[in-house]
């Protein structure tokens, strides 16, 4: 941390000394945190920021800190200075026993802003956003390096996106020690496997990164072959599918062709949206219709299908489950399966079957 009390409860601002400076002050004085009163050391060294450090874990449930982490902070407190917001760096906040790396107060927000550079659990991360939101704080998370590749999005992540109408999914990354803060937006996923595209703009110089959704003319046939190569290699996440389709007189690999698109959807749903396309088919079968609170139930039944998104309300979680639901059902609608009504979705007719894949392929060839 880069703040700690001295013997008379006055605070020491590490980052405004010099090496000199600490190294004489460290001789003079007793260091104490600000959250648990308990004795900190001073640190001065050539590699690393200077800061203070816990001689024992912290009761308060700080945790020691990097060099990223350090950097990182200093570099959020000077830019929330430069935009002239009254700004904290590591205030205590008592009632909540939190102690955010930037707290910013605005006339009618506050604002807590935390970089995150070590492992989190999602249970945590809820828990803790939960807190900030309960009394009255608006909380963003900044991501360090540690999260920074995009080819792979996890579901600890994933956990991190918020929504918002301009930026649609969308999360933020801090370059701690290149002093770069990217905004990483309009998140969304398709295919099988899944695989993500995002766009990707720099605070300040306004540059940006775009990954295209652009998936090869075959998509649809690739991904009917890579579901049927999961089958041959009993992958499990398909295998619990195929079974729920066996009991239904179906076999995955023949799943029809509606069952697979190349449009890409929300980044909500930890099942391919191919897989959420076979359950949603599964689930009409033998209704003549499909009301809105019979998709509230099918998103219930399902949720283990969607990502835990702690940073969203719950509403808005339910929102977006739906939402997805209710596209797949908009793709249903335009190959004539579905109509939309008043009160939801009346069903005309379902798709067909095919015994296997190879029956399936044999079909899209004869339509060629």
């Amino acid at each position: 941390m880069l703040i700690a009390k001295f013997e008379d409860g006055t605070l020491c601002y590490a980052n405004q000394y010099t090496s000199a400076e600490l190294q004489e002050i460290r001789r003079q004085h007793q260091f104490y945190c600000p959250s648990c009163a308990a004795k900190v050391t001073l640190r001065v060294g050539a590699s690393k920021i200077a800061h203070f450090a816990h001689q024992n874990k912290c009761t308060s449930g700080n945790e020691g800190e990097t060099s990223e982490h350090l950097a990182g902070k200093l570099f959020l407190f000077g830019y929330c200075q430069r935009q002239g917001w009254t700004c904290a760096l590591e205030a205590f906040l008592p009632k909540l026993q939190q102690r955010p790396d930037i707290l910013v107060t605005l006339p009618q927000v506050k604002i807590a802003l935390e970089f995150q550079c070590s492992p989190i659990s999602i249970k945590q991360l809820y828990k803790r956003t939960e807190m900030y939101r309960q009394n009255g704080y608006q909380v963003y998370w900044l991501l360090g390096r540690r999260y920074h590749d995009l080819r792979h999005w996890s579901a600890k992540k994933r956990a991190f996106l918020r929504y918002s109408k301009q930026a649609g999914f969308h999360l933020f990354l801090l370059e701690a020690v290149q002093k770069r803060l990217w905004l990483v937006h309009h998140v969304r996923q398709y295919g099988v496997p899944i695989k993500v595209s995002y766009q990707r703009q720099r605070f300040l110089d306004n540059s940006f990164v775009v990954t295209n959704h652009r998936p090869p003319a075959n998509a649809v046939v690739i991904e009917a072959q890579t579901i049927y190569k999961q089958l041959y290699r009993g992958a499990p996440n398909v295998q619990g599918l195929q079974a729920t389709c066996y009991l239904a007189g179906h076999h995955l690999a023949g799943a029809p062709w509606a069952c697979h698109s190349t449009w890409p959807t929300p980044p909500v749903h930890r099942e391919s949206a191919f897989n959420l396309r076979v359950r949603l088919l599964l689930f009409c079968e033998k209704k003549v219709e499909l009301t809105d609170v019979q998709v509230t139930s099918f998103c219930r039944q399902h949720k283990p299908c969607f990502f835990e998104l702690p940073l969203l309300t719950k509403t808005q979680r339910n929102y977006w489950q739906q939402q997805v639901v209710r596209l797949l059902l908009a793709e249903f609608s335009q190959f004539g399966f579905l109509k939309r009504t008043i009160f939801g979705w009346q069903i005309c007719c379902l798709p067909i079957w095919y015994p296997d894949y190879f029956s399936k392929l044999k079909m899209l060839k004869r339509l060629e």
